[in-house]
């Protein structure tokens, strides 16, 4: 009887951890305003990368891209 709760209990601790860190990095991956890489591919020697702003409105596009790399 005594496993069976201490399995449970230990089983009940894993799940908590597990969801907790789940759950944290989904919310700390986003910074309102600052541009996030959402996509990468390469073919031979091209890159290219998908960056999105995170912010509503973008008044100078070219300074934006350019500051931001």
């Amino acid at each position: 009887m005594k496993k069976k709760i201490i399995a449970l209990i230990s089983g009940a601790v894993i799940l908590i951890i597990a969801a907790g860190s789940i759950y944290g990095k989904s919310e700390s991956g986003h910074k309102e305003g600052e541009p996030d890489v959402v996509g990468t591919f390469s073919v031979n020697r091209d890159e290219n990368i998908t960056v999105v702003a995170n912010r509503g409105h973008i008044e100078d596009k070219e300074t934006f891209a350019d500051v931001q790399g």
